[in-house]
């Protein structure tokens, strides 16, 4: 603890606290107390107290064996204006709030865990991929601005450009209100505001039941199908269908889809719902015994 400022009672002060963080690559907390009867220590010390965690962004390696050049290492929070080569990003991914880094680093071959900061919160949702192939790669979130990716060096030396990026997803989300609902087959429209790469549909079931998606057809308009899938039954992933082939839905267009459900599906009570990427409607809604139904959207998530 150190005093940076003295403020008399009801009044008001500024304090400026200098830092060097060029060896404090990681996640650190700065805490900020008031005192309000000159003691560091006293049992109301935690009424006066706020903190912030700040992040000191670089790349380190715990092993020994391994050197980083610091010097020609970089993590940024705009790799797209850092002069990452993204002209061959996949379609989904969301560069406008990507991170970037590169390692440059020399040792024996193997795998080694890299530690890397961002200045800026990462998420778990963030998939990581390695340029210029754009290969995703498994990484673990270690706190607020770190991850730690395994990484092997080949012939003595690492020198690649990672991209962490968060995946443009269509997400219905769940309604507050889910019920009534029942098994049965939507028809409707979807516009993405967002060009998706959609491999896997999901349907978020009512509390305590088994509601999930039993066959989905998604195609373009002028009737032409664009994919389809169909349900395995209670095994693995029995909520979500995985397409046989991924698909595109581009930005802007609009798309039809059949999605059949069995057991009880949450329900968007609404004829058109807008979500963060586009709007989807539902134009019919026909249950399992045959009555239909206008204004029922199954809350659904496309990835």
């Amino acid at each position: 603890d150190q005093t940076i400022a003295e403020i008399p009672a009801g009044g008001t002060g500024h304090a400026e606290v200098t830092w060097d963080v060029s060896e404090a690559i990681g996640t650190h907390t700065i805490y900020v107390r008031v005192d309000p009867v000159d003691m560091i220590e006293e049992t109301n010390e935690g009424n006066n107290e706020a903190f912030r965690e700040l992040g000191v962004p670089g790349v380190t390696c715990s092993d020994p064996a391994v050197s980083i050049y610091h010097a020609e290492t970089s993590v940024t929070d705009d790799p797209v204006g850092d002069g990452y080569s993204v002209s061959n990003a996949p379609a989904n991914v969301a560069l406008g709030s990507a991170k970037g880094f590169t390692i440059t680093a020399t040792g024996p071959d193997g795998t080694y865990f890299f530690t890397i900061t961002f200045a800026t919160p990462v998420s778990e949702n963030f998939k990581l991929f390695k340029l210029p192939d754009w290969t995703e790669l498994p990484y673990t979130v270690l706190d607020t601005y770190t991850i730690q990716v395994p990484l092997s060096i080949t012939g003595g030396v690492l020198d690649p450009a990672f991209i962490l990026a968060s995946i443009v997803i269509f997400d219905t989300e769940a309604p507050a209100q889910p019920y009534p609902s029942i098994s049965g087959t939507f028809n409707g429209t979807i516009t993405p505001s967002q060009t998706l790469l959609v491999s896997r549909l999901y349907i978020y079931p009512c509390a305590g039941t088994g509601g999930h998606p039993e066959h989905a057809a998604f195609s373009y308009t002028n009737g032409t199908k664009l994919a389809e899938v169909s349900w395995d039954g209670y095994q693995g992933d029995w909520d979500t269908l995985t397409f046989p082939t991924a698909f595109t839905l581009q930005a802007n267009e609009t798309y039809t889809y059949s999605i059949k459900t069995g057991s009880y599906p949450q329900i968007h009570h609404q004829a058109t719902l807008q979500t963060a990427n586009g709007w989807i409607n539902c134009s019919t809604f026909t249950d399992v015994n045959g009555k239909s139904y206008t204004g029922w959207i199954p809350a659904l998530r496309l990835d």
